[in-house]
């Protein structure tokens, strides 16, 4: 799976990158920042942005929660991966009925969400985690991964919009697309 993937976003620039970090929000008892690992990519952009699909996948659970926001996990079984993308401002681009929203899938660079600014985030950005899938309990990942290790070197995160939908157009076989 490593170079499978295409960035979620286009146009934009990487912020905060895996590892260890000073929590920009939260602190110890002294007022100090927290520091934790970064279990992902920041993508700082305009709220809005559309996040698009890396690679073919499929929700495997989607809702709220108070540190991440919207949040969407795609399920890329084909690549083995799981990608989560967090802060979106809500899931419009799922079916209205949530009980529907597992198991709905996207082609790659299709919209499923946008960028935004929910849960514990400092401004507008995507929150962007891959790990692995481990196929044998629904659901199960196994430790976040650097995303930025999956992308094809091809496509550059900053990568503009025009060329990004023509890779994910023109590669599909190399994006995990189901035969």
């Amino acid at each position: 799976a490593v170079g499978a993937l295409i960035p979620p976003t286009c146009g934009v620039r990487g912020g905060d990158h895996f590892g260890m970090r000073a929590h920009p929000i939260l602190k110890d008892r002294q007022g100090r920042p927290l520091r934790r690992l970064h279990c992902g990519q920041d993508i700082p952009g305009p709220s809005g942005t559309a996040i698009r699909a890396p690679a073919y996948g499929c929700v495997g659970q989607a809702g709220y929660s108070p540190s991440k926001g919207y949040f969407v996990d795609l399920v890329h079984e084909q690549l083995g991966l799981v990608t989560r993308y967090f802060h979106m401002p809500n899931l419009s681009r799922l079916p209205k009925d949530n009980r529907k929203w597992k198991g709905t899938c996207f082609r790659p660079g299709e919209q499923f969400g946008a960028i935004g600014s929910t849960g514990l985030a400092t401004g507008p950005h995507l929150h962007w985690e891959t790990a692995p899938l481990i196929r044998k309990v629904p659901l199960m990942t196994g430790m976040q991964q650097d995303p930025m290790r999956f992308l094809n070197p091809r496509t550059p995160l900053n990568i503009s919009c025009p060329r990004l939908l023509s890779v994910a157009s023109t590669q599909p076989g190399a994006l995990g697309t189901p035969p």
